[in-house]
């Protein structure tokens, strides 16, 4: 993945996550998005709206990550 060591030791999710909750956002889903890595790295935020329900699928169909779907409220 041409990952570098200063890459390995960020922890890119809760520096995402901590810029979102200075702006109001918050996250829809939480789980894994990239099997191969188990990580979560696709991301959902939302702000002045009211999350319906929010899940991870598990069929990739045909991709290396798991779509999001969310259904908001307005």
């Amino acid at each position: 993945f041409g990952f570098r060591l200063r890459d390995l030791l960020l922890d890119e999710r809760a520096e995402l996550s901590a810029w979102a909750a200075d702006r109001g956002f918050v996250g829809a889903a939480h789980g894994v998005t990239f099997p191969r890595l188990r990580l979560q790295l696709d991301q959902v935020f939302v702000r002045r709206l009211t999350v319906v329900s929010a899940r991870i699928l598990n069929r990739r169909f045909g991709s290396d990550h798991r779509p999001i779907v969310v259904d908001l409220a307005v």
